[in-house]
């Protein structure tokens, strides 16, 4: 299988969550778990970030998607340049 370097092989947002089957956990942390998965319609190996959201106080929450999310799109900016 070939990967283009400027097309993700796997579109973003036209995915489901059971296109993925977990293989194992990679990480743990305070919102939540890292695990290995493989997209299985492509084979593609990814890693997905699973929140836990039992919290009394979602403030602190918030503020760590919006940090995530901002260092995703530059992630990806950077992929791309």
């Amino acid at each position: 299988m070939s990967i283009q370097a400027n097309e993700p092989p796997i579109s973003l947002g036209s995915s489901k969550l059971s296109d993925y089957t977990k293989l194992s956990v990679l990480g743990k942390g305070t919102y939540g778990e890292v695990h290995k998965c493989v997209h299985n319609p492509t084979g593609i190996i990814v890693a997905m970030k699973t929140y836990i959201f039992e919290v009394s106080d979602p403030t602190p929450l918030k503020t760590h998607l919006f940090l995530e999310c901002d260092q995703w799109n530059q992630l990806q900016y950077n992929a791309r340049n």
